[in-house]
């Protein structure tokens, strides 16, 4: 009943004496007895309402925390990683303890895993002690982590997320002062978005090139380029060499680059000159132009609603 997750083992548990069934609990709590741990909910909550049911909880965490810091298959970790964090948010300091522990293994097969745990429970001071341990690493290691730019700049942003860019900022800014590993990470970083702005400019650089070299049936080109998954910066210049491009070539085929722009833009300013552009074509659809009243952009809210009233929108 408790390894296929039946509510029916809570329920016997809080009727009969849990002891005869320790070696039970204690198995399914160290290991994952799901069918499918990409589909399937975790099974924190239900776990800890067996260990409540046991009326024993607190004789439980010691070998919980005891099989993570021993741990090896991933999908076991995952789920013990799980529990511990629970325990931690209640209090727990030696489950905190078991989960800096466990991040510092820093396993081969999955470098720094665990670092969003230590974030979502300790905030800055978790995202702080992750960017020591990789910079350190990545002093050490030139084949480290720093060879995996999602891994670094991932970090960085679900703090941000978390804790404020802003905040991120000045911590990052204070303790590179004083530690060479978080030193370390900070220049890692700037060094991928270095090169992600490098890339971009190239890509748009190469786009730019087509304002004096545009023929017939290049659009499904920007569209490709437009719609593809990519760094934030590289798609935002060639959202602007796109526009540059159709400013000087303005046609009816140049509809759906103009709509591209729109759905997958970044920047506001530019969706409001997709959006201008396309009603100088005369192809800027009624409900496009209602969507455009509810948008981000003040800016574009206003000239749509002025364009619904039949009038020019006012200069920015």
């Amino acid at each position: 009943m408790l390894g296929l997750g039946l509510g029916r083992a809570i329920l016997f548990l809080r009727q009969h004496d849990a002891t005869p069934y320790r070696d039970i609990i204690l198995h399914d709590c160290t290991h994952w007895t799901g069918y499918d741990r990409q589909v399937e909910a975790p099974r924190t909550t239900y776990l800890l309402e067996v260990l409540d049911a046991t009326g024993q909880a607190e004789s439980y965490v010691e070998p919980i925390l005891a099989a993570l810091r021993s741990a090896t298959d991933y999908r076991d970790t995952q789920q013990l990683v799980e529990l511990a964090l629970a325990l931690a948010r209640d209090g727990s300091d030696a489950a905190q303890a078991a989960l800096y522990e466990r991040f510092d293994r820093n396993d081969a097969e999955e470098p720094f895993a665990w670092a969003s745990d230590l974030i979502e429970l300790d905030g800055l001071a978790g995202f702080l002690y992750v960017a020591e341990r990789i910079g350190v690493a990545v002093l050490h290691d030139s084949d480290g982590p720093d060879r995996d730019d999602w891994l670094l700049t991932n970090i960085r942003d679900e703090a941000e997320e978390r804790c404020g860019k802003e905040a991120v900022r000045r911590a990052l800014k204070r303790a590179a002062c004083e530690r060479p590993g978080t030193r370390a990470y900070v220049q890692a970083v700037d060094a991928i978005e270095a090169e992600n702005g490098r890339r971009g400019s190239r890509r748009a650089a190469g786009v730019h090139l087509l304002v004096s070299n545009f023929e017939p049936d290049d659009e499904p080109v920007l569209i490709d380029l437009l719609e593809t998954p990519r760094h934030a910066d590289e798609h935002h210049w060639i959202g602007t060499g796109a526009l540059d491009v159709l400013k000087a070539h303005p046609s009816a085929d140049a509809v759906p680059v103009l709509f591209a722009l729109y759905e997958h833009g970044r920047c506001t300013y530019y969706r409001k000159e997709a959006v201008e552009s396309l009603r100088q074509l005369g192809e800027l659809p009624d409900w496009l132009l209602e969507e455009c009243r509810y948008v981000a952009s003040e800016s574009l809210r206003e000239a749509a609603d002025a364009w619904a009233r039949g009038e020019e929108p006012s200069d920015d």
